[in-house]
């Protein structure tokens, strides 16, 4: 099981690097250190290591005003998939998310990402809905109960 934490500004550049390495999104962000230094100082950006080598990544973001938190982002490199790191990462992020009041939170998978929105389904997570991009690919969106 992998060991998961918040990512601190010492973290700036494996959360970038981790992010960059994320290539199966609907759109890709231009992101500079200012951004990832924001995530980090807020608490807002998570990693997964294996003993000292980084294998995950995720990230909050809040909408409807800093209402409702949206798990915006988790990336594990490929070749540590189904290894429950992703399952790891979301039981951190919903444990920290409790912690600080909240009962629901979104999540949302590209449909680049077919297994991951599968994944969700199974785990009796409840559709919202989906954003389409002009790109052609789309954004499903869940919610669950934390």
């Amino acid at each position: 099981i992998p060991i998961v934490r918040k990512a601190t500004v010492q973290d700036i550049e494996v959360v970038k690097e981790l992010d960059d390495t994320d290539t199966e999104t609907c759109f890709q962000v231009a992101t500079d250190e200012a951004h990832y230094r924001t995530l980090c100082e807020a608490g807002r950006a998570y990693l997964a290591f294996d003993g000292e080598m980084p294998i995950g990544y995720s990230r909050v973001d809040k909408i409807w005003p800093e209402r409702v938190p949206l798990l915006s982002w988790i990336y594990v490199l490929p070749e540590r998939r189904n290894a429950r790191v992703g399952a790891a990462l979301m039981e951190a992020v919903s444990t920290d998310l409790r912690e600080q009041g909240y009962s629901t939170m979104l999540l949302s998978a590209c449909t680049k990402r077919p297994e991951m929105i599968e994944r969700f389904r199974r785990k009796g997570l409840h559709e919202a809905g989906r954003l389409t991009f002009p790109n052609g690919t789309d954004e499903v969106f869940f919610w669950q109960p934390i």
